[in-house]
């Protein structure tokens, strides 16, 4: 499970993130000249103030084919259609 934590990240992937009068929000960390930056905001995360920001991550996918409405495990190939938008 994850936590909440001030210690910048370390390796690349998918975090939250929130400062203390915002909403958390998810944004990916790219390492790019040998350290990491926000994709989003394109700033480098040492440019971030210690302390202010609170992190959690890496995130993980979820496994292949699950599906939020049940929470079984189905092959791709098994997984219903959509069906098309009334409107």
């Amino acid at each position: 499970m994850l936590s909440w934590t001030t210690e910048k990240p370390t390796k690349q992937g998918w975090y939250w993130w929130r400062m203390k009068q915002s909403a958390p929000a998810v944004t990916e960390l790219v390492t790019r000249y040998g350290e990491l930056f926000d994709e989003f905001k394109k700033h480098s995360i040492s440019d971030y103030p210690d302390g202010q920001i609170e992190w959690a991550g890496p995130l993980e996918p979820p496994p292949e084919g699950e599906t939020k409405e049940t929470g079984i495990d189905l092959p791709l190939d098994d997984v219903p259609p959509t069906p098309p938008h009334a409107g």
